[in-house]
């Protein structure tokens, strides 16, 4: 029987993968199309993630559920905000990020990491909305995740 593989650990295949085919990519396309390519694709399949998680329900509170996923293995060191009208937390420490910037793939990390989020959310429950200010991928102090219902 085989392990389940963290989703931490699936990040650094894809990333070893797509580090592999990006000299080859960029001898074809200008880096800003392999960003917009890139993004597209790991959007389309964060939206159909979305949708699956979504069969087992899709409020806030199954939302929340899902940062263990996300924050196996330590993952993220996350800070729940109190927030009665959603789901609050600001990430601390973002093992994402530091595995991108040890692969050299640092500044692809927003592309290859947290632009899944929005499209996540879309696929979960599009009445759902995501404000994010700042994320440390991006070289901010922290990430600053706000779900709400819309209106």
């Amino acid at each position: 029987m085989s392990e389940s593989l963290t989703l931490l650990k699936r990040r650094e295949i894809e990333a070893a993968f797509f580090k592999t085919l990006m000299g080859a990519l960029l001898e074809k396309m200008t880096e800003e199309e392999l960003r917009e390519a890139v993004g597209k694709a790991l959007c389309g399949a964060a939206r159909e993630a979305g949708r699956r998680a979504a069969c087992e329900g899709d409020g806030l509170e199954d939302l929340k559920k899902g940062l263990a996923l996300w924050s196996e293995g330590g993952a993220l060191a996350i800070e729940e905000i109190p927030d009665e009208e959603g789901l609050a937390f600001d990430v601390r420490r973002c093992a994402y990020a530091e595995l991108y910037e040890a692969m050299g793939l640092g500044p692809w990390g927003a592309v290859l990491s947290c632009n899944r989020d929005f499209a996540f959310l879309e696929g979960f429950n599009d009445a759902l909305e995501l404000r994010r200010s700042e994320t440390i991928m991006e070289g901010g102090s922290r990430c600053d995740f706000r779900y709400r219902s819309r209106g």
